[in-house]
């Protein structure tokens, strides 16, 4: 179960391959979940908190309904959705559908059906979704989507901010403006959600998320809650130790005082850049490539 941010490839022959988990490090910008309009519109959409969902079309990448499967799980006062089509909800619009999609309450609706799911039951977790390749497949067992009420953002006394995991990094940057809280200017130029940030330190432009970071809240596949400081993530490269069965709920970073004009300028900066040499208009995953070892490249980047 992940929270990443390098593009997570899954075979797409729909069969086979690795059960892995995968996350999420972009977002498309103003689209919502399900807010697509559909490729394939079919006259019996499912409803739910979201919108209208339309059934997967029978051919390649179709499976039927894992009708067993909501039996197993656990009541929740969240939103099942069954055959949920997840290329609706990614950024490159292609993969088959999620056995179950489940879109959580709040964080006590979410704990509950971790601690009371099986545990042969695969749970992973998907985030913005611009850096993510779902199999035409599909994914077996429960996909989590969190909702809106992981994606607040609060500041707090001393320069900090709190936000949920699913909120959208580029937001975070600019509630911190706004509070005159400077350091996390860089979170404008990545495309994702907070979950993801912490799950593999994304940062752009020199700054990474363990730079600012104080400590990450998660619930552990038992649904138990964990408050790890910063200096327990092991984070490294676009890399952290945070075991796999985490899902990250919400985190505390600190910046510095600074005039939010001054902070805003930066942040202005930094999108000016962008455009001016990334396709970000484009339904790209975002970078293909990791920057090599400092020590083995001599401190070159990509």
């Amino acid at each position: 179960m992940e929270q990443a941010g390098e593009t997570a490839v899954l075979p797409l022959d729909g069969e086979g391959g690795p059960k892995q988990s995968f996350g999420s490090e972009g977002v498309n910008p103003g689209v919502g979940l399900f807010s697509a309009k559909p490729r394939t519109p079919r006259p019996h959409p499912i409803h739910h908190a979201f919108g209208a969902v339309p059934l997967p079309r029978r051919g390649e990448g179709w499976r039927p309904v894992v009708t067993n499967l909501l039996t197993q799980l656990p009541p929740v006062r969240g939103k099942y959705i069954e055959q949920a089509p997840l290329g609706d909800i990614t950024w490159l619009r292609v993969g088959g559908p999620a056995d179950v999609l489940y879109l959580p309450a709040d964080e006590a609706d979410l704990a509950r059906f971790l601690a009371e799911t099986p545990r042969d039951i695969e749970v992973r977790v998907l985030g913005a979704g611009s850096n993510t390749l779902v199999r035409d497949g599909g994914l077996p067992g429960v996909t989590v989507k969190l909702t809106p009420a992981f994606g607040k953002v609060e500041a707090l006394e001393n320069n900090r901010i709190r936000a949920g995991a699913a909120a959208l990094d580029k937001m975070v940057a600019k509630a911190a403006a706004k509070a005159g809280t400077a350091g996390l200017e860089f979170y404008v130029g990545v495309p994702g959600a907070i979950g993801g940030a912490l799950r593999m330190n994304a940062g752009c432009y020199g700054t990474e998320t363990k730079d600012v970071l104080v400590e990450a809240v998660a619930l552990d596949r038992t649904g138990r809650r964990i408050i790890a400081p910063v200096s327990e993530l092991g984070y490294a490269y676009r890399h952290s130790d945070a075991p796999e069965d985490w899902i990250f709920i919400e985190a505390v970073f600190e910046g510095a005082a600074d005039d939010p004009a001054a902070v805003t300028e930066r942040m202005n900066a930094i999108t000016e850049r962008r455009e001016a040499s990334q396709p970000i208009r484009e339904k790209t995953s975002g970078s293909t490539f990791k920057n090599p070892d400092p020590e083995t490249s001599g401190g070159r980047s990509a």
